[in-house]
């Protein structure tokens, strides 16, 4: 009896915000090598063999990458990127994604590696652009979806359940008189400002000038000038507000802001001593360190204003 192959499709995922994550990843999956995938998507009964033709390929019994095409069995999710559940494809290969059960819902590399380890928490795409936007404070759903454009509710919802299941963050309610729900780092979470500040800073060569597809937000370069400002102003302590023409956020510098956020956006609601106003360039070369900070003052394109010691200090050097 000729028989046709068969794969799972994905239950439907949650996409509001406070219901859970979704148990299904389209967007990236889309992206997946198809050439180990055997779905029904092109695929026919053939008349006396009983070959499946999968992607237009035939298969005769053969089975691939857990999906066994011949009696119909049905496939499992090898390497799919999903979360406590089954996908709808089987990708090239690697550990299976794990369903239900356990610390984390998300798959492993299995290594006894400090590294691995650290990938199978914060590796998937999105991850640490969610800690970027989530080290300036509590933020809600809808708030950390307009800052990481490109992201789809589902991918985003994933993600944050997962950094809840490795204790990253943590979902609680907003006391009234707000309503629904914030996502905070935890201090596991907070500690991976130094990862992300390395990364920044390994990243800014690369940075060119804007591509015409790039987003751009103000507080993106909340990560790199806290390193900058920490190593120039090593002994000052306190708020410095930065203003970009995209707008305006505050970093707090010194040791005294352990446990609390690094930055957020809008100016300090104490007041801050010290003003930066520049733009992205501005921005970039103090990233990458084509400009120190008293440069950046002294060629005009990084503007000081303030009365107090400091600011006085950057205007004069």
């Amino acid at each position: 009896m000729s028989t046709l192959a068969r794969m799972p499709t994905s239950h439907a995922s949650e996409n509001s915000p406070t219901g859970g994550a979704a148990t299904g990843d389209a967007t990236e999956r889309a992206t997946d090598d198809v050439s180990g995938r055997a779905t029904t998507d092109g695929a026919r009964r053939a008349p006396s063999t009983g070959r499946a033709t999968t992607n237009g390929g035939t298969t005769n019994g053969a089975t691939t990458n857990g999906a066994t095409t011949k009696g119909a069995t049905r496939g499992t999710t090898s390497g799919a990127d999903t979360t406590g559940g089954t996908g709808t494809g089987a990708g090239t290969g690697g550990t299976a994604g794990r369903s239900g059960g356990g610390r984390s819902s998300r798959r492993s590399y299995d290594q006894f590696c400090s590294v691995a380890r650290a990938l199978d928490a914060v590796g998937d795409r999105w991850t640490l652009l969610v800690v970027r936007e989530l080290l300036a404070g509590p933020r809600r759903y809808t708030d950390l979806h307009a800052d990481l454009p490109g992201v789809s509710t589902d991918v985003l919802a994933a993600r944050l359940k997962h950094m809840e299941a490795e204790g990253l963050t943590a979902r609680r309610r907003q006391p009234r008189p707000a309503s629904g729900h914030v996502y905070e780092l935890t201090e596991r979470g907070r500690a991976l400002l130094p990862v992300l500040t390395a990364l920044a800073t390994w990243g800014a060569p690369a940075l060119g000038t804007p591509r015409p597809t790039d987003a751009v937000r103000a507080h993106w370069w909340a990560v790199p000038l806290h390193a900058v400002l920490s190593a120039e102003l090593a002994d000052r302590m306190g708020p410095v507000d930065v203003a970009l023409p995209e707008g305006t956020f505050h970093l707090r510098l010194g040791p005294g802001t352990a446990g609390g956020p690094a930055y957020a956006e809008g100016p300090a609601p104490e007041g801050a001593g010290l003003r930066l106003e520049l733009d992205a360039t501005a921005c970039a070369a103090l990233a990458d360190g084509t400009r120190t900070l008293a440069e950046a003052v002294r060629d005009g394109t990084v503007r000081v204003t303030g009365d107090g010691e400091l600011p006085q200090a950057l205007r004069s050097a």
